[in-house]
């Protein structure tokens, strides 16, 4: 705060990967909400993902709101952290929307009005034995201010709060995936999630890619076709799989399909998909054969990394399977 009173506080642009960013305040903020066994759901619908900004600054303010989603939320409570894109008339611009809502506690209207100042915080018996100094909101504001971006919040007692902070940006270019190393027509995917939205969201962003890829339903049907593309001679050489489904999750899914009488189905890459991925889950992921996991929703540049640090595996393994 003395920093930013007395000015020393500069912006300082450079080019951003948004996906990128928005996965490391994802990655920052998930102990907080593990340790509190919260669900964080993050959504983006964004055209341009490539912009110029201060980057550190940009995480203070979103960190800050994310943090006190999670503080002042129960036990198994529900946060989104949604990132969109509104029109904008500026040629060369972006103007990006991030709503970081939750079902905590809530606020009263008097205490919304004296959000921002120093030091402050609601007195009530729901928030006395929760630790903080009242000088994030106050910080938040201030960088806010300083880099021209605008913030509000809705709120009511009891029925949790949303803030929503907007600001315009220019857009950068940088290198695509053309740069990648995959020979996209050698892939053909089978993505398996009992929500049709997150599998079709899945199916657009390896078409994007030039990758092939089919789509199920449920951990049965994932099983029927892998046998079906075996028959014909066009394998999967991949999966992305959800981690929840109901009758047969992710976890027993991996247990079947490295039980099936086929060479690969034991080296065959396979990528849960999960909102929220707890440390014993990870663990228990990779003893049932799972090889990696994905953050929901499933972002291009990520997919591309983790593609080809597993199938060069794979690939790897099969040629010393060949070889015997």
């Amino acid at each position: 705060m003395s920093r930013i009173e007395s000015g020393t506080v500069k912006i300082e642009e450079s080019p951003v990967h948004l996906p990128d960013l928005i996965e490391d305040i994802r990655s920052i903020i998930q102990a907080s909400v593990s340790a509190k066994h919260q669900q964080l759901n993050v959504n983006t619908h964004i055209e341009n993902e490539d912009i110029i900004t201060d980057r550190l600054r940009l995480n203070q303010i979103l960190l800050n709101i994310l943090s006190n989603a999670v503080k002042f939320s129960d036990n198994g409570g529900r946060i989104s952290f949604t990132v969109g894109e509104k029109p904008c008339t500026i040629k060369g611009y972006a103007c990006l929307e991030f709503d970081i809502e939750d079902d905590g506690i809530g606020m009263s209207s008097e205490f919304i009005k004296n959000i921002f100042d120093p030091f402050t915080r609601e007195h009530s018996s729901t928030v006395s034995g929760i630790q903080g100094t009242g000088l994030g909101m106050a910080i938040t504001k201030n960088i806010v201010e300083i880099m021209n971006v605008t913030i509000s919040v809705e709120s009511a007692k009891g029925k949790g709060s949303k803030f929503t902070v907007i600001l315009t940006l220019k857009n950068s270019d940088r290198v695509g995936t053309s740069d990648f190393r995959i020979n996209v027509n050698d892939m053909r995917v089978l993505v398996v999630d009992d929500e049709e939205i997150a599998a079709e969201h899945a199916r657009m962003v390896l078409d994007e890619a030039g990758i092939k890829a089919d789509v199920c339903y449920s951990g049965h049907d994932a099983l029927n076709m892998l046998k079906i593309q075996h028959t014909k001679l066009e394998p999967y050489n991949l999966v992305l799989l959800d981690w929840k489904m109901p009758d047969m999750d992710g976890l027993k899914s991996t247990e079947m399909i490295r039980k099936l009488d086929r060479p690969d189905a034991g080296i065959i890459p396979i990528i849960a998909m999960t909102a929220n991925a707890f440390d014993e889950d990870v663990q228990l992921s990779l003893q049932v054969g799972m090889n990696a996991h994905l953050s929901k929703p499933v972002e291009t540049e990520r997919l591309y990394h983790t593609l080809e640090e597993l199938i060069w595996e794979a690939d790897r393994r099969m040629e010393n399977i060949s070889g015997k």
